[in-house]
């Protein structure tokens, strides 16, 4: 793949999960202990957290080869 096509994936990445994650803690206060939603929620907030790590290291290893 090419340099600009994973940098574009990136910057969305980045920002989707920033606010996956904030918007999933919001609601995770509102949700019974042990619910079907309380699952889902946590797994949105490890989806989250996952996209944004994978941008930054994107990032980080994009910028690195130049």
């Amino acid at each position: 793949m090419s340099g600009n096509y994973l940098r574009t994936i990136a910057t969305v990445a980045i920002p989707f999960g920033t606010v996956l994650v904030l918007l999933s803690l919001w609601l995770l206060r509102y949700q019974e202990s042990g619910s079907g939603e309380r699952v889902i929620t946590e797994i949105n907030i490890a989806v989250g957290v996952l996209l944004m790590v994978a941008g930054f290291l994107v990032l980080r290893v994009g910028n690195r080869k130049k």
